[in-house]
């Protein structure tokens, strides 16, 4: 986030060996993670600073591999929960400018990740996207549904659907500095961080937007 931020955004200058434990700790079962040090992340990310507020590195032939494996079978209600998840991380980090640039295989990966706890979301979603929904109601939403994913065991699924079309060692790097920037925020009560994306929801309009479609996609009374 920019706009008087409190909560710090981790950057590859700021991260520390705690915050690469803290993301291997979401993905348990995965080796090469579990295997990751900070001097290695640092090593194998030349000219790679980790910044949300900074343009992703492009890997075009990554990303068109990640195209082709698109999932399939994905309900128009699953797509929808997977565009308010995207934009709530999208907001957390502060990055709005990659709202626009979300491919389908990067919405649907977030939809299959958020299923475990997709019913838990359209609650949520039902305030953010009712008719009169203020932007104190969508920011208070966004805190939950990044809490529900959470606490869920979702973050890491959600988080590698995020950064799917990053190379390996970028994805981890990006991984790292966004994980740990959204659970430091996840770790307060939340009112510095729904200060924030307020101020942000000033000025930009796709979470209520895509909350009202998913209401509409899922049939949320």
């Amino acid at each position: 986030m920019k706009n008087n931020k409190e909560m710090p955004d981790v950057t590859k200058a700021t991260m520390t060996p705690q915050d690469v434990n803290q993301y291997r700790l979401l993905y348990p079962n995965v080796p090469k993670i579990q295997a990751i040090t900070l001097a290695e992340l640092i090593a194998n990310t030349p000219g790679v600073n980790g910044n949300w507020n900074d343009p992703l590195p492009s890997n075009d032939a990554f990303r068109e591999t990640r195209l082709q494996m698109a999932a399939t079978g994905i309900s128009k209600c699953e797509m929808a929960i997977g565009w308010v998840v995207f934009d709530c991380v999208c907001l957390a980090l502060g990055a709005v400018g990659l709202r626009g640039g979300a491919s389908s295989s990067t919405i649907e990966g977030i939809a299959k990740a958020t299923a475990p706890v997709a019913s838990k979301i359209e609650i949520i979603i039902a305030k953010m996207g009712a008719e009169g929904a203020s932007k104190s109601d969508l920011a208070t939403g966004m805190f939950e549904i990044l809490k529900i994913i959470f606490n869920g065991g979702c973050f890491g699924a959600v988080f590698s659907a995020f950064v799917g079309s990053l190379s390996w060692w970028d994805a981890a790097l990006y991984g790292v500095t966004g994980t740990a920037t959204i659970i430091a925020a996840l770790t307060t009560d939340g009112v510095a961080f729904i200060a924030e994306v307020i101020i942000i929801l000033a000025t930009v309009g796709f979470l209520a937007s895509d909350s009202v479609k998913a209401v509409s996609a899922c049939s949320i009374n």
